[in-house]
């Protein structure tokens, strides 16, 4: 759904008003379209920040030790 397809959109008027399972139906798509969104986005944030459990562990860093740094006996 676009904003194009909203703008698109003409509900019916009737004697009192709009009818009701044309705006229902109008607001269900917007709440499916919202879901969608809402999933991708969940999906989207969760690959760039995944929980700390799903993280590779690092291995500390040791540096190299050079042998003239070690004391002599």
């Amino acid at each position: 759904m676009t904003s194009d397809d909203v703008r698109a959109l003409r509900i019916s008027v009737v004697l009192r008003g709009y009818r009701m399972t044309e705006v229902d139906w109008l607001l269900e798509q917007f709440a499916l379209a919202l879901d969608e969104r809402d999933a991708e986005i969940a999906e989207l944030r969760a690959r760039l920040h995944p929980p700390p459990a799903a993280r590779p562990k690092e291995q500390p860093t040791v540096p190299p030790v050079d042998d003239e740094e070690l004391p002599r006996a």
